[in-house]
């Protein structure tokens, strides 16, 4: 037996979710963290598989001196 999913109304309907993804940083010790919106993380995830691809490649670990090429750098900001 299938039942249908009860109609919400009011406020719940017209809520929505706001995903955050957290991004520890432990290169530094320090213990912080980034929080990216969906949008951030989508936009490196193809960085992120490229420097994995690589990776498995060479069997060398991507040289992230360069910060700006760094896919998983942010720059510190308040939350």
């Amino acid at each position: 037996m299938v039942r249908d999913m009860p109609e919400f109304g009011g406020e719940m309907a017209e809520s929505t979710t706001n995903v955050m993804i957290r991004v520890d940083n432990k290169e530094t010790g320090v213990g912080y963290y980034y929080m990216w919106d969906a949008e951030k993380f989508e936009n490196r995830l193809p960085m992120m598989r490229e420097c994995l691809n690589e990776f498995f490649d060479t069997d060398k670990k991507p040289d992230f001196s360069d910060k700006e090429k760094d896919p998983w750098y942010d720059h510190i900001e308040p939350l």
